[in-house]
């Protein structure tokens, strides 16, 4: 009589149960993907699930060390406070106007993205100071 299969995981895409089901195979630990269920012998749910658990944890790992340290919080240059938003990009609307023949012309974009303080309303391009200058370097 064949051993009863335990669930031991759902995943919302057919490819990533495939893949965690190839994982687990490739560690002899035989597997079955039913409608996005993966499914393990019931003497192997507890190496296959560690297993699972460990890929994870490495996944998460390389992600956190791939994006690199937290942004810098944003600050105000005239008042200092933290309470500021990135405003929506106007070269995406300058990129339409020029596909549908319009010239716009695009200006000094080298600077970074506009910023607005929701406190004191200042506007400047993330990198410049309050005088609106590129702060030098050295």
């Amino acid at each position: 009589m064949a051993e009863s299969l335990i669930h031991i995981a759902t995943y919302s895409s057919p490819i990533e149960a495939d893949l965690a089901r190839a994982r687990l195979e490739a560690e002899g630990i035989p597997a079955v993907v039913d409608n996005g269920r993966l499914l393990v012998p019931e003497s192997a749910a507890e190496d296959a699930h560690a297993l699972l658990t460990e890929e994870a944890a490495d996944a998460e790992a390389a992600y956190t060390e791939a994006s690199g340290p937290p942004a810098p919080e944003l600050r105000c240059p005239v008042c200092g406070t933290t309470q500021v938003v990135a405003e929506p990009g106007s070269l995406l609307v300058r990129i339409a106007l020029l596909l549908i023949g319009q010239f716009v012309p695009l200006g000094d974009q080298s600077t970074g993205r506009r910023l607005r303080c929701e406190i004191c309303t200042y506007r400047w391009r993330e990198g410049e100071d309050a005088d609106g200058r590129v702060p030098s370097i050295g």
